[in-house]
């Protein structure tokens, strides 16, 4: 069971049952895309790893790889083609198929595992086209791993503006011949079959909320859509703003009514839905707030002049990028010690002197990350905090140039070899110091949780932390967590696990560093920084991966060692100055 589902003492507080659960229902190219980034603005969860950007969406699909995993798998595994392409015979076959299906027992807790540690928030959900045939399957998962408040979102697109989408970047030339069929008779049986495999489906008419993607165009309609969708995941209404401000507006009449009848009363029959509950929305809300597009912003004229700005890439609505925050504030304490002025700013336009660029990777990543590289000043440093490992999602081509492109710090030695390897020269070792600063979360606090781990899940940390949890052990996981929800859930374990996600086995630092700080317990898996572990050998209780369980239970019984550890770490760490290291990098 994961940290977000278990009951009993210290587990973080929020269950299934009390999460609110938004899927999104809709044929490909019906506007999925923006109807998920839109939710994600108003704060609904999306999780990681998403789809990544591509030529054929800039703006971003938002689309989780866990459910278009699984997606994927079921329609392989049935025999249909992995995308959902098909006749409407086919998709509504498959559609009453996952009526029936079930995961076995210990396929349902793998996958509840991997949801629960993915969405810890209170409201998430995700987007998908092949869940618009798969949804029963998803349905019955979801109340079976106790999840309650259901909510789905259902989006409607003109089948004509879906079959152009879809035609232009060539997905049904191919499935559209295996079956005889013009691409464009294709698209729109396709169309057809996949809203009959909604209607079908079980849907609670009283939690399903329907829009028209035209509608999310129109900028006089769009505000009332919004605050439609605000009061559907019961977010405050100025939430609206941000969404409002993302939808590039088109002024382009909608389609005419299809040639085919079945079609067009299909198309008018679900539009008339969405004008059903609109209505009834404007009734019970004569005083519901419009909004209007934001002016541009302007660059804050009270940012003080500075020789160095510690600039932290923040993609709008990606909550991930919060895990960078102690590393630029620890930048920022640093060289504020060395008498050097270095605020802290997330928008490329108020950067003065040298950037210090914290979350590069992310730079190219997202629609408003992709112009930031040429905005940068030559003499601008990138700070990399990534592994350097040929499996990690975050080493892709372009990472690399752009690492080529400017000056380069890392906080590994070991990263730093590995990149010269790959032609990248490393300018200087950056390690991760104190700062007083940082010294923050609570010491007084009951410790209710033996064993806290908080970060992206795999199946390597899943088995240590299931095994964990089969010796009795109260074990909290706590993904997406940052700030203060996480300091609150860190003061108040007696452990604090660090399992290597990459086979590089890179000692992790940036997280590992703000618990030092703080004189926290830490198991940490041993890796390829042995003089690192060997600084840190009393400050932190290394183990072999196969060790780790065993070393977490004696820590857990064992309070006097546990405080021995904190205690040296808190001392060491607090002599590796941020500001000393610096001024090494500085000279």
């Amino acid at each position: 069971m994961s940290g977000s589902q278990a009951s009993t003492k210290g587990q973080v507080a929020i269950s299934p049952a009390e999460q609110v659960v938004v899927p999104i229902l809709g044929m490909h190219r019906c506007g999925g895309s923006l109807v998920a980034r839109l939710l994600n603005l108003m704060g609904m969860e999306l999780g990681w790893p998403l789809q990544p950007v591509s030529s054929e969406n800039l703006r971003g699909f938002w689309e989780h790889k866990l459910f278009q995993a699984v997606n994927m798998q079921l329609l392989s595994g049935f025999g249909f083609h992995p995308d959902a392409f098909g006749t409407p015979e086919a998709l509504i076959n498959f559609s009453k198929q996952m009526a029936l299906t079930q995961l076995s027992a210990e396929d349902k807790a793998d996958l509840g595992a991997r949801i629960g540690s993915n969405f810890m928030q209170p409201v998430w959900g995700w987007k998908d086209p092949r869940t618009a045939v798969s949804w029963p399957f998803w349905s019955r998962l979801l109340r079976d791993l106790g999840y309650q408040q259901i909510k789905p979102v259902v989006i409607v697109r003109h089948p004509d503006a879906c079959f152009r989408n879809l035609q232009k970047w060539g997905h049904v030339q191919g499935p559209a011949a295996t079956v005889g069929m013009s691409e464009k008779d294709f698209v729109h049986s396709m169309w057809w079959g996949s809203y009959q495999a909604i209607l079908g489906a079980d849907l609670d008419d009283s939690q399903t909320l329907v829009l028209c993607f035209e509608d999310l165009l129109n900028p006089e309609i769009a505000p009332v859509e919004l605050a439609r969708l605000a009061e559907h995941i019961d977010a405050p209404p100025e939430s609206c703003q941000a969404a409002l401000d993302w939808i590039e507006f088109q002024d382009s009449p909608r389609d005419p009514e299809s040639e085919d009848p079945e079609l067009a009363l299909l198309y008018k029959g679900l539009c008339g839905l969405v004008e059903e509950q609109r209505l009834a929305f404007l009734q019970a809300n004569p005083t519901v707030l419009v909004s209007t597009p934001s002016p541009p912003l302007e660059r804050d004229p009270h940012l003080e002049t500075a020789e160095y700005t510690v600039f932290q890439v923040s993609p709008s609505g990606y909550p991930h990028a919060a895990a960078f925050d102690e590393v630029a504030q620890t930048l920022h304490y640093g060289l504020g010690a060395l008498g050097i002025p270095a605020p802290i700013v997330k928008r490329v336009e108020d950067i003065q002197g040298i950037p210090i660029v914290v979350g590069a990777n992310l730079i190219g990543r997202f629609v408003d990350t992709l112009d930031i590289a040429d905005a940068l000043p030559a003499d601008t440093i990138l700070l990399n905090l990534e592994q350097i490992d040929a499996s990690s999602e975050w080493m892709t081509d372009n990472y690399l140039e752009l690492l080529g492109r400017f000056r380069v710090w890392d906080y590994s030695p070991a990263n730093a070899d590995r990149l010269a390897q790959l032609g990248v020269h490393v300018e200087g070792i950056c390690g991760i110091g104190h700062v007083p600063q940082l010294e923050r979360i609570a010491q007084d606090v009951e410790e209710d949780i033996d064993v806290l781990f908080y970060g992206g899940m795999n199946e390597r940390r899943q088995s240590v932390l299931n095994s964990l949890r089969e010796k009795g052990l109260n074990v909290v996981v706590a993904a997406n967590c940052f700030g203060q929800a996480r300091d609150d859930l860190v003061s108040r374990a007696k452990v604090v696990l660090n399992i290597h996600f990459y086979e590089a086995k890179v000692l992790e630092m940036v997280r590992i560093s703000y618990l030092l700080a703080n004189g926290q317990c830490v198991v940490s898996e041993t890796g390829v920084d042995s003089e690192e572990e060997v600084i840190f050998r009393d400050a932190i209780a290394f183990s072999s991966y196969e060790g780790l369980v065993e070393k977490c239970v004696e820590l857990v019984e064992d309070h006097p060692q546990r405080a021995r550890i904190a205690a040296e770490a808190k001392s060491l760490f607090s002599s590796m100055k941020q500001s000393e290291i610096l001024t090494r990098l500085l000279k």
